[in-house]
């Protein structure tokens, strides 16, 4: 066997391992950082909760990830689409715009990303994120930040991810130009956010929402105002992830009903998907979307 041939044979067997070695549920980090001191967490929708060291939502946590519906349902797309279009065999540099608690930032980091930066308005939520990062000896980076005025030179990051943050800010096209301009020319941005329908009216005002939701004609305007290209959107949470995500809801005050109900109603959730490309519903709304755009390369 040549040199050549062994090298080929051994990338094929380690993406092999790869491929089928466990992952940990989304959000399950949490729950390892957790061993070291109490998290103290609350979601978009205003629920609050402690996961306290050997407790039943530490366990759960490391069990399940994290059983908040919305958020597993985008993660799962958001998450697939930033590992499809990583740079093969390089260190892509990943700004997570409005990264809260930092989840994302740390599950990237633990799944091999190595430059991750997160940054939010809110210190205590990037108080808690950079400990947790400390604690897990994670390589990402957090700071205080307006996405509206972002402290990085032009052109310096691969991908830039912002989930469920742009319907917040008064200015939207504002941090979108911001966060246009911090990309790389073919760099890449991963957005979640609301779309417009009747829930997001009634929830509107509970989450502090700027605005209720966008069309996809709305987010095209916006990436070329932006210079950006949309290259791919698909909605989130349509008949099956709304009622999943409504019941989910319902049960924040329980952790074990949370907990035992969590794969249930997430299944439920994912038939939307399959219901999509079975019919073929290009065009439905759901309760968000999901939005890949590219910046335009003017050199």
């Amino acid at each position: 066997m040549s040199w050549t041939e062994f090298v080929r044979y051994r990338t094929l067997l380690r993406r092999t391992i790869t491929m089928f070695r466990p992952q940990r549920p989304f959000g399950g980090i949490i729950g390892s950082a957790a061993r070291k001191k109490d998290i103290d967490l609350e979601t978009a929708d205003g629920i609050r909760f402690k996961v306290r060291t050997a407790s039943i939502a530490q366990l759960g946590l490391l069990l399940v990830g994290l059983p908040h519906i919305g958020l597993r349902l985008r993660a799962r797309a958001l998450v697939s689409a930033i590992n499809t279009l990583r740079p093969h065999d390089e260190r892509p540099r990943l700004l997570d715009v409005g990264c809260g608690f930092g989840v994302y930032s740390l599950e990237l980091a633990a799944r091999g990303y190595r430059d991750v930066i997160g940054i939010d308005l809110a210190r205590d939520r990037i108080r808690e994120a950079s400990q947790m990062g400390r604690d897990l000896g994670l390589p990402c980076r957090f700071a205080v930040a307006d996405s509206e005025q972002l402290p990085f030179k032009s052109d310096v990051f691969d991908i830039a991810l912002c989930s469920e943050v742009l319907e917040h800010i008064p200015n939207d096209a504002n941090a979108l130009d911001e966060i246009s301009r911090v990309v790389e020319p073919n760099g890449v941005l991963c957005l979640s956010t609301t779309a417009k329908s009747r829930l997001t009216l009634q929830i509107e005002q509970q989450m502090g929402h700027a605005r209720s939701g966008y069309s996809r004609d709305d987010l095209n305007a916006l990436c070329q105002h932006s210079g950006m290209l949309l290259e791919a959107i698909q909605p989130y949470g349509l008949m099956f992830g709304s009622l999943a995500w409504r019941i989910n809801r319902k049960l924040f005050s329980s952790q074990l009903l949370l907990g035992l109900t969590f794969y249930p109603l997430f299944g439920l959730g994912l038939l939307d998907g399959l219901i999509m490309r079975v019919l073929a519903l290009t065009n439905r709304q759901g309760i968000g979307w999901i939005m890949i755009a590219r910046k335009r390369n003017c050199r």
